[in-house]
């Protein structure tokens, strides 16, 4: 019996997001697997995935306090590694980086890297950011280290000198809960061009509100919303006013899966300009709900669209800007998008990651 553990890590610090439900999704599937057991250890977890028992958890809910958000990780940096000699693990697999691990001496340990953006865009962090330096230490003893897509791997290859035969691509799955009814419905009176995830450095959200402020053709009938994220922030709301945009036109909404997946299946299309991305998860999502992706030729966002999308070069607002305006001046194009686009998101699943990540489980205990 090959039994895994996965760490506390990301579950100490993200009560959503696509790190934690990415070890969610692999935990609750890993028992599927003949000659496999699974687990997480999380002695005390902020996340929000852990409650619906899809997956074993050794751990309990923690309040949702801020002021104990502290105290949460040094409890489990202090408990975990007993636990896991307790649990006797075949294999560790360290959902974030650390500089040393909390696997019992002689396991074999796996790490994922996600992206290599804190070594792109060492100016977007402040120097108080270890983020860097502890991946550093969590893939250099690291057994088996696994990427999320071929560039994310060539990246760390590159940036860290790591040796490709330890290495193993393993591209993501999503698992977006289309079936739900959203807990709101907004009023969406025009037609709108959708935006998903964090906004700031990298993610480019600047150059799509340019874009979109500076056509005739998309401000007069079709909106443009942001989901997720925080609420704009006072820069962000000076820059609509500065471009004659409003409140109505450019808007911030934030919700459950049942209310993204509305969105996406009512919006024009997807826009994901962001210049870096180690998988980019939302084209995938956008694509299996018949939305349209237009996005950036740069990093692996190719690799995950495929022919499925209309790219630009997200270094140029009027490239951003034609792309936009293409989608609604060519009906025949954006239908051609979305049926190119479900038979591509068929294509990745988290069956089918979780199913390689087994073998790569099998490979290092051997």
């Amino acid at each position: 019996m090959i039994k895994v553990i996965y760490d506390h890590q990301v579950f100490s610090f993200q009560q959503y997001g696509g790190v934690s439900r990415y070890f969610y999704e692999l935990a609750k599937r890993m028992e599927n697997f003949s000659g496999f057991s699974a687990s997480i250890a999380a002695p005390l977890h902020v996340n929000r995935y852990l409650p619906d028992g899809g997956a074993a958890v050794h751990g309990r809910l923690a309040p949702l306090d801020p002021h104990l958000r502290r105290f949460v990780g040094i409890a489990n940096r202090c408990v975990t590694p007993g636990l896991l000699k307790c649990l006797r693990p075949s294999v560790v697999h360290e959902t974030y980086y650390r500089k040393s691990t909390s696997a019992p001496k002689g396991c074999p340990v796996v790490t994922t890297v996600h992206d290599m953006i804190h070594e792109k865009f060492e100016a977007n962090f402040t120097a108080a950011d270890q983020t860097s330096d502890r991946k550093r230490f969590a893939v250099s003893r690291a057994d088996r280290v696994i990427c999320v897509s071929e560039k994310t791997r060539a990246d760390l290859i590159e940036l860290f000198g790591t040796d490709p035969q330890k290495t193993k691509t393993i591209h993501h799955g999503f698992s977006l809960c289309t079936t739900a009814e959203p807990e709101m419905r907004p009023d969406l009176p025009k037609p709108f061009f959708l935006y998903v995830g964090q906004r700031a450095g990298h993610k480019n959200f600047a150059a799509l509100l340019r874009a979109y402020a500076s056509s005739g053709l998309l401000r007069p009938d079709f909106d443009l919303i942001a989901f997720g994220g925080n609420a704009f922030a006072r820069p962000e709301n000076d820059a609509i006013r500065a471009a004659g945009l409003n409140s109505n036109q450019v808007r911030h909404l934030g919700g459950d899966d049942g209310l993204l997946a509305h969105l996406y299946r009512r919006a024009i299309a997807l826009v994901y300009p962001s210049l870096y991305e180690g998988f980019g998860i939302p084209p995938l999502e956008a694509m299996s709900l018949g939305c349209p992706v237009l996005c950036s030729n740069t990093s692996s966002i190719p690799e995950v669209v495929g022919n499925a999308g209309l790219y630009f070069d997200p270094t140029r607002v009027e490239a951003i800007r034609d792309a936009m305006e293409s989608t609604i001046s060519s009906p025949g194009l954006r239908s051609d998008l979305i049926a190119l686009g479900g038979h591509r998101a068929k294509m990745f699943s988290y069956d089918r990651c979780a199913a390689e990540t087994a073998n790569v489980y099998r490979d290092v205990v051997q």
